[in-house]
């Protein structure tokens, strides 16, 4: 399995992007890929720096160690509550409150790796359906959930940006661990994406731009179409990271 991979990330309408993403091979043997993409709170200032660490702190912790497809979820959320623990210490040492969101995947030979903590999501495309791999750790998905507002209301609703959990937070680090298990073939999808992308987007049209695409760059361009026509002048930071398998 190979995933042919693109990214794109724009600052949208804010003065500058606090968003993070990055893709990169565990050591032979396995040489397992792993995806990731931060989105700093910029509520709280200073999330550019929190997404930076934290992308760059399991990236170099997956370059280095070769984790089993079996326990890479659990090594990769053992690792950023590592990370979280020396953002919080910076955050002591600077006075400066640095949190982001996170979400990861390792796609192993049968298996699919996902860790992810805050808004920021992961759709798998397979056999021509979408599924939304992660659920977003915000006060309006749990309105969702409960029943109150419908699926469609969530890019919209007024409490999106009221997250649950977030990285840099003492008590609100509490990434969400899965192994699910998923055998990749050529022409499955995975995008990671922020909630500056996701808001302008319904999973029908990832997934069908998906489906007439040949590469993740296609891909990638089709989605882009849609959402650079519809965000506003003050929208937020928007990231994908598009993985094609070939």
């Amino acid at each position: 399995m190979t995933l042919d991979l693109y990214s794109f990330t724009h600052p949208g309408g804010r003065p500058y992007n606090e968003d993070r993403c990055a893709a990169v091979e565990s050591p032979a043997p396995e040489k397992l890929p792993l995806l990731l993409l931060a989105d700093g709170l910029g509520g709280h200032g200073h999330g550019d720096q929190a997404a930076e660490f934290i992308v760059q702190a399991l990236h170099q912790f997956w370059k280095t160690r070769a984790p089993d497809p079996a326990d890479a979820a659990d090594a990769l959320a053992e690792e950023l509550m590592t990370a979280n623990k020396i953002l919080m210490e910076a955050q002591k040492k600077l006075h400066r409150t640095m949190r982001t969101t996170i979400v990861a995947v390792a796609p192993g030979p049968e298996t699919l790796a996902c860790v992810h903590c805050g808004d920021s999501r992961l759709y798998l495309i397979q056999e021509g359906t979408i599924r939304q791999l992660t659920q977003d750790h915000s006060v309006t998905y749990k309105k969702y959930l409960a029943g109150q507002i419908g699926f469609r209301q969530i890019n919209w609703d007024e409490d999106r940006s009221s997250l649950l959990r977030a990285v840099g937070d003492a008590d609100r680090c509490q990434p969400e661990v899965q192994t699910l298990p998923v055998h990749l073939a050529p022409g499955d999808g995975l995008l990671l994406c922020s909630d500056g992308f996701w808001e302008y987007m319904q999973p029908e049209e990832i997934l069908a731009d998906c489906l007439k695409s040949d590469t993740a760059a296609e891909w990638g361009s089709w989605m882009l179409r849609r959402v650079m026509e519809r965000i506003t002048p003050d929208t937020d930071n928007l990231t994908l990271l598009a993985g094609l398998c070939t």
